[in-house]
Parts: C-alpha cells; sequence; structure tokens
C-alpha cells in the first residue's frame, strides 16, 4: 500500500492515535512508518511471525518453509525477517512503541493447514538456540519495557 492510498482511508489526526500494520513477508511496512512519521503518531507492529517471500508469494500467497529447528531456514530468517523487523523497531528512531511476536508452530494449528502463508511456519524462538539467544540479547537493550512494578506508569 502507498501512501497515498493510506491517506484516502485515513479519518484524520482528530480519530487515530496509533497506527499499526502486520509483518508478515511483504517488506512493504515501511510505508506506513513513514505515514505515521507524517501524522507524527506511534506504530504498533501488531502481529508478526517470521515469513519469507517467493517469487510467487504476491500471486499466490506461498511463502517459503520456514522451520526455525532447521538451522539452515533458522539462519535465513534471521538474514531476511528478523533482520529488517528489528530495524523497523530502531529506524527511526522511537516510532515503534508497540510489537507482539506471535510464537506460534502454525503449522499444527488447523486453522492454517491451508494458507499458503503460514501452513509451512514454525515460528517459536525457543526451539532453535541460536534465534532465541539473538533475540533475548536484542529484546534486552535498553529500549524494550521489561516486566516490573512501575510498567504500567512507563506506559503512560
Amino acid at each position: 500500500m502507498d501512501l497515498a492510498e493510506l491517506e484516502r482511508w485515513y479519518p484524520g489526526d482528530d480519530y487515530v492515535d496509533w497506527c499499526r500494520y502486520s509483518m508478515f513477508s511483504r517488506g512493504d511496512e515501511v510505508q506506513m512508518i513513514k505515514f505515521a512519521m507524517k501524522h507524527d503518531k506511534p506504530v504498533f507492529i501488531a502481529e508478526a511471525t517470521p515469513t519469507i517471500s517467493t517469487e510467487t508469494t504476491k500471486q499466490n500467497g506461498k511463502t517459503k518453509e520456514t522451520i526455525l529447528s532447521n538451522p539452515e531456514q533458522a539462519e535465513e530468517a534471521w538474514k531476511k525477517w528478523f533482520a529488517l523487523f528489528f530495524n523497523m523497531i530502531h529506524e527511526p528512531k522511537n516510532r515503534v512503541k508497540a510489537v507482539s511476536y506471535i510464537n506460534c508452530h502454525w503449522k499444527t494449528n488447523p486453522m492454517w493447514f491451508d494458507n499458503p502463508t503460514f501452513q509451512d511456519i514454525d515460528a517459536r524462538l525457543h526451539i532453535n538456540p541460536s534465534i532465541a539467544e539473538r533475540w533475548k540479547e536484542e529484546t534486552s537493550k535498553d529500549n524494550y519495557l521489561k516486566a516490573s512494578d512501575s510498567l504500567w506508569d512507563e506506559l503512560l
């Protein structure tokens, strides 16, 4: 979706508190970041799970098999999806204020058996020690809020 299309759907700053998007395999999420910056709104990555596009993803929705317990697939996911995900959080600085990572074995849920985007995805972080360690290293940085007695006050 381009900026002009986002503007056509936008009801106005008086009605919108946050901009949100889902981060799967498309890679065009930067448009929402630009849009949010233009309107001085925080961004919520409301759904995120590593999916990797192929040459035909735009036509048929099918993404590349990504099973994080497979070391080669996990490394590809880190380079092609996780790096982009964390870059979206960091740049532009302080625009992304919330994220929701879907830590799911999509393949085991009947709801997704026929969905070409998720049917070959196991995005559980803990099944790959390298991915889990890099995730923990990244999210332990100071720009991420942590569970605490003062968390609610920090959010306000």
